[in-house]
């Protein structure tokens, strides 16, 4: 069920991560596993401060689910409980996109540089790096900013827990401004005689989205949608707003939304949840009063009916094509469906994607061959769902909208046919084997912070089950009819064509290019060399590192790795045969080769033959 509500839920979900790398998990071991088999706490129980509100049962993670409400700072946390070793805390704020000036992205990369407990030139790395840990990150959506980490080790995770929750509460950035200009932005000047430039590391991410078709696309969508309202507010864009991006704009983030009654906790594993509670308890919560956080002034009103058919100009260089290079969206608003039927048209989306859908066939008929996708976006605080045509040209864009909406006719009347059970069985199939995942605790934590930020509540795990096992059990397809039918006649909808225009982003570039140039023009020479100081005392700080050490556990503090159990193995000639059960009725097998005799420039031919 994860892989339904990560890759189904949250398919078109934009996330701005401080750091993407892929992180090998340490000590990933067998199927045999000692389960802490400690009693969970019943509704209205109360555990170091913590209060049990809710119980339930996560059927992908086979795992229950306890959902407490801190009783003094008003924090919630949800601890999802199996036998996975691999064990995995999130904290989740609330952070609506006020603004385009990606503040809520540069706080998510300023706040785990540095802390008063662990002062450093960027802490966050120093965890990345020095740690016995299985993953680091931090990842800014639409609605929440999320801070996770995993571990094999239990004493690990508490120890990286202590980082992060120093860095929520003490951050380096709120009284150095260093990091702002680092993370975000910051105007430097070597000398009276040059141009003064912009950098920063937000600032560079965000050049990278200016001609992405893909973000740019989403945006065209959200502003067509919802215009004007915080619901069309976009991530990355700080390369057209950089002018009121400021230290000041970025710390008010901080006083507005990093309180704990606005965020949400996720512990996962096989971990003894007492001890973290405790912890979390005594050395973070419970010396913060409820700050009754209230970001209403964000939420949206009801869009009013409207259908809107619009182009919207990408920023290309001058040297890109606009042939077949544009997307074509049309998207439905979803505000004010009932949650239930948002989760199954996720699933609508996933049977249209499948290969002989009557999307791809009504495609092919009208002569449109182009790569497609519908998905189902649920991370903004309105929800959508949209149709996309790829790699294609504005002229076909009402063509396009007549073919889904003959689909949607089609479904409404006649149901989906094989690509029904398919997708359903290919999703009961990926949730078998979907915790196996190494990030399985993560992803399961993410997904849940979405859904609390749009909900306020924390039971997704146990509607996912009930919405799939509705579905299953509805062998008419009368769900999917219905709601087919209800985007037919859609009280708020757009058809947009994003079309590259070369020469725009050359355009944007050199709009701030005289923006700097005429800012120095502007400045008294007493100006001009108060700004080479600045930028000699911002290198100087930049280029001393300053790297903490206590972010670690011992070596000997590390649990002792896993025998695997019941593995057979056995020759046949010179293959060597291992077999071990998988534990879940689904297995895998693979066929593994000695490649010691190929010579090195053969192996480029191999490494081709395996892409073909």
């Amino acid at each position: 069920m994860k892989r339904r509500l990560t890759a189904f839920l949250t398919a078109a979900i934009f996330v701005l991560s401080a750091f993407s790398a892929s992180v090998p998990v340490f000590g990933q071991s067998s199927t045999s596993v000692t389960y802490v088999n400690e009693k969970l706490p019943e509704e209205g129980d109360e555990v170091y401060g913590f209060k049990v509100t809710d119980r339930g049962y996560y059927k992908a993670a086979d795992g229950e689910t306890v959902t407490f409400k801190h009783i003094k700072s008003g924090a919630t946390l949800v601890y999802i409980k199996n036998d996975d070793k691999n064990l995995a805390f999130n904290i989740s704020y609330k952070t609506p996109q006020t603004d385009e000036t990606d503040r809520n992205h540069v706080f998510e990369h300023a706040i785990l540089a540095s802390s008063e407990k662990y002062p450093s030139s960027d802490v966050f790395f120093d965890v990345y790096n020095k740690t016995y840990n299985t993953y680091v990150n931090a990842s800014t959506m639409l609605t929440v900013t999320n801070y996770m980490v995993s571990s094999m080790s239990s004493e690990q995770l508490e120890k990286m827990i202590d980082v992060y929750l120093s860095c929520m509460v003490a951050p380096g950035i709120a009284e150095n401004e260093n990091f702002f200009k680092r993370e975000a932005l910051n105007y430097t000047l070597e000398s009276s005689e040059e141009n003064i430039e912009l950098g920063g590391t937000v600032f560079s991410e965000d050049m990278g989205y200016l001609t992405n078709m893909g973000f740019n696309s989403m945006n065209s969508v959200l502003d067509a949608l919802y215009p004007n309202e915080t619901a069309s507010n976009m991530l990355g864009r700080s390369v057209e707003n950089y002018k009121e991006l400021t230290y000041e704009h970025t710390v008010e983030l901080y006083n507005m939304c990093y309180h704990f009654d606005n965020s949400i906790i996720t512990l996962y594993g096989d971990l003894d949840y007492k001890k973290f509670l405790k912890f979390i308890d005594e050395e973070y919560l419970s010396k913060y009063e409820n700050n009754n956080t209230d970001l209403s002034e964000y939420e949206d009103e009801k869009t009013p009916e409207k259908y809107t058919d619009t182009v919207v100009y990408s920023p290309a260089y001058s040297e890109d094509t606009a042939v077949d290079a544009s997307v074509i969206s049309y998207a439905v608003d979803l505000d004010g469906y009932e949650y239930e039927d948002i989760l199954k048209l996720t699933y609508l989306a996933a049977m249209l994607n499948s290969g002989g859908s009557p999307l791809e066939r009504k495609l092919k008929e009208a002569g449109i061959n182009n790569a497609f996708n519908c998905n189902v976006n649920m991370e903004g605080s309105k929800p959508y769902i949209c149709f996309e045509l790829y790699n294609t040209n504005e002229d076909v864009k009402k063509q396009f909208e007549n073919v889904v909406k003959e689909t949607l006719k089609e479904v409404s009347q006649k149901g989906l046919g094989e690509e029904y059970e398919n997708t359903l069985t290919s999703s009961e199939i990926t949730e078998n084997l979907s915790k196996e995942d190494y990030d399985f605790g993560i992803n399961s934590a993410l997904t849940l912070s979405v859904y609390w930020a749009a909900t306020g509540k924390t039971d997704i795990y146990d509607l996912d089950t009930e919405v799939f096992n509705e579905l299953k059990a509805d062998k008419t397809m009368s769900e999917v009819k219905r709601l087919a039918g209800s985007l037919l006649d859609p009280e708020n909808s757009a058809l947009v064509a994003t079309v590259p225009k070369p020469g725009l982003a050359d355009e944007i570039d050199s709009e701030r290019e005289e923006y700097l140039s005429q800012m120095k023009e502007k400045m008294s020479e007493e100006e001009i060399n108060a700004l080479v100081k600045e930028t000699e005392e911002y290198n100087k700080w930049s280029n001393e590192s300053i790297s903490n050490d206590n972010v670690s556990i011992s070596p000997q503090q590390l649990p002792e790795p896993e025998d695997l159990e019941n593995v057979s193995v056995t020759k046949s000639g010179e293959v060597t045969n291992y077999y071990a059960e998988a534990g879940n009725g689904i297995g895998s097998y693979s066929l593994i080769f000695d490649g010691g005799t190929i010579s090195k420039e053969d192996l480029y031919y191999l490494y081709i033959y395996n892409i073909l």
